[in-house]
């Protein structure tokens, strides 16, 4: 729609004496009554589309009155809650001016002058105040300890333990029953708990006396073995191993029953012969075992008996690293073994001791 420059036509649109730029009326029917924004989409070929969106208000910002706004006009101001005949110019009037204000004297106003204020308490009025301690300000004040005072811990009328000057006579268990008196003045230091111990004729003294220094390592004299219980013995452990093993001692003739197989100490076939009985075990039988593999075992638990119901045991065995063993017996013949070891099964052996 055509349209004047400079007027407003409803939906007119027109280029302005500047080259670009267009004059558009919005529509009567965009902003009809009860309208509370209006959109508008500007496209044309060859330029990039425009889309506008006006929020509608029903005032008008021009007027300087009242907006253009009728209930801010007449009884206005009663309406907005102020009382009935009040009058905005008249309290607008009322107000201070700069002056009145920076003189306090705002025209009707109740307010309180500072020089109504009461005066400052006197002495008087503070002792009312305190009638109930029992004291006076000034008592107070006074028993406030000083700088020099306090710094000192000296404090005025003060009751206080000293523990450079007062001591403890004794201490009370909170529950009354249990009284610890005539502590010490003070814990006993480890040098006089070590003199204590150390003294002449005291228990820690005597065992003191009974060692001696051995390259660092205390040790028991010489004389305090031999005063021992029992005959006493000796300082020096070879010497009582060599005093086992001279001719004709116990040791010595034990020493003679054993031999040893494989790592292994058992008792000689003469100490057998020996035995009491005339010699029983004068039948004997030895081998190895091994896993079926040529691989010998060690520890085999062998049981020699008469009978396959192993009623009758005459000797046991167990075989060394080398996994040989000799079982005997007072009878020769038919003889069966019985042999044990963890992980294996083992088959019943006859055999034939001689």
């Amino acid at each position: 729609m055509t349209a004047t420059k400079g007027a407003y036509t409803s939906g007119g649109f027109i280029e302005t004496d500047i080259a670009g730029l267009y004059q558009f009326g919005i529509p009567n029917g965009a902003l009809a009554t009860g309208a509370k924004a209006v959109t508008l989409t500007f496209s044309c070929t060859g330029a990039i589309d425009v889309v506008k969106r006006i929020v509608l208000i029903g005032a008008d910002l021009r007027n300087a009155n009242s907006l253009g706004l009728a209930y801010l006009t007449g009884d206005a101001f009663a309406r907005l809650g102020a009382p009935a005949g009040a009058s905005v110019s008249a309290d607008i009037a009322d107000l201070p001016t700069v002056t009145e204000f920076n003189a306090r004297t705002l025209a009707a106003a109740d307010y309180t002058v500072v020089s109504d204020l009461p005066a400052a308490p006197d002495n008087a009025s503070i002792t009312a105040i305190l009638e109930d301690t029992g004291t006076t300000l000034d008592a107070l004040i006074k028993d406030v300890p000083t700088v020099a005072e306090f710094e000192a811990r000296t404090l005025v009328a003060a009751s206080y333990f000293d523990p450079a000057a007062d001591t403890v006579a004794r201490v009370t268990l909170v529950d009354t029953v249990t009284t610890l008196a005539n502590m010490p003045a003070a814990a006993p230091s480890a040098a006089d708990i070590k003199t204590e111990l150390e003294a002449d004729g005291s228990k820690l003294d005597h065992l003191w006396e009974m060692t001696e220094d051995d390259l660092g390592t205390r040790r028991l004299t010489a004389n305090a073995l031999e005063q021992a219980p029992a005959g006493g013995g000796t300082s020096d452990l070879d010497e009582l191993i060599a005093s086992h093993d001279t001719e004709d001692t116990l040791g010595n003739v034990l020493n003679d029953l054993v031999e040893e197989i494989g790592g292994l100490y058992r008792l000689t076939t003469a100490a057998l012969a020996m035995a009491p009985g005339g010699g029983a075990t004068t039948y004997s039988y030895s081998n190895t075992i091994d896993d079926g593999s040529g691989n010998m075992l060690n520890g085999v638990f062998i049981q020699c008996a008469t009978d396959t119901g192993f009623t009758n045991i005459v000797n046991t065995a167990t075989t060394n690293a080398l996994g040989a063993f000799t079982v005997y017996s007072d009878v020769a013949g038919t003889h069966y073994l019985r042999l044990q070891l963890a992980g294996y099964t083992f088959a019943i052996q006859t055999v034939t001791l001689a």
